[in-house]
């Protein structure tokens, strides 16, 4: 059926390139954090793994869940780039290939700020 094509880009697949872009964004910025001393995205990596209402249902810890919170509303670039990551979801939920151009164009447009996720768009 596609063995035209050169390369398929499929949901899973840029699901996959987009958690190790925002994860790559997490290392950086904790390195730099912890430089100056701060702990934030300590212990977290998996967290941002998850979808935020994934979260809710997977954390037995409500402080845990309210430390998350606030690192996903933070300034932080991993929160950024975790916002980028979720918000590229909608792109699935396109009705037709014209909204889903509009949609990645506007999205793109905005990611562009976070170089690894500018990589995988």
């Amino acid at each position: 059926m596609l063995s035209k094509a050169e390369v398929v880009f499929d949901r899973f697949h840029i699901s996959k390139l987009m958690g190790e872009a925002m994860d790559k964004v997490r290392r950086e910025e904790n390195k730099e954090l912890l430089s100056k001393d701060d702990k934030r995205l300590v212990g977290t990596l998996y967290v941002w793994l998850y979808h935020a209402d994934e979260i809710c249902k997977r954390e037995k810890d409500p402080t845990r869940d309210r430390v998350f919170e606030k690192l996903a509303l933070s300034r932080l670039r991993t929160a950024r780039a975790y916002y980028y990551r979720l918000l590229f979801l909608e792109f699935w939920e396109q009705p037709d290939i014209e909204s889903a151009q509009k949609f990645f164009a506007q999205w793109y447009h905005e990611a562009k700020r976070s170089r690894p996720i500018q990589r995988v768009a």
